[in-house]
């Protein structure tokens, strides 16, 4: 089962960064594989700059991040992500200040497959 996670972001100052790396790697150290997309906007260049130099680098190669320089609103963010996640069979979303505990998306896909029809 294809599984899809949308993290939707909105970035006021620099120390929303650690939490959003903390978040990342939550999601990266999952037991069951997914694909991660980033909706991500800034109030200012300073962050863009910061996210570019620092934060981009560090999870260029397993996230997927869709930039919007200004503040844009969250279901934004959601309705971009969507787009690169159309041939994923369960898509779950994620704040950006939260993480989640390693088998989480596990969880989800069993239930998922014990219910088949179900709009989980």
């Amino acid at each position: 089962m294809k599984v899809g996670i949308i993290v939707p972001c909105h970035i006021k100052n620099n120390q929303q960064f650690t939490l959003l790396a903390k978040c990342l790697i939550s999601l990266q150290k999952q037991i069951y594989s997914s694909k991660i997309v980033v909706g991500i906007s800034f109030a200012n260049n300073e962050e863009v700059l910061f996210f570019k130099e620092i934060v981009f680098p560090l999870f260029k190669n397993n996230v997927i991040f869709i930039l919007q320089k200004t503040q844009t609103f969250q279901m934004i963010h959601i309705y971009h992500c969507l787009q690169k996640l159309q041939s994923c069979d369960l898509i779950l979303f994620c704040d950006d200040d939260d993480y989640f505990i390693p088998n989480r998306v596990e969880t989800f896909v069993k239930l998922k497959e014990e219910n088949k029809d179900s709009k989980i």
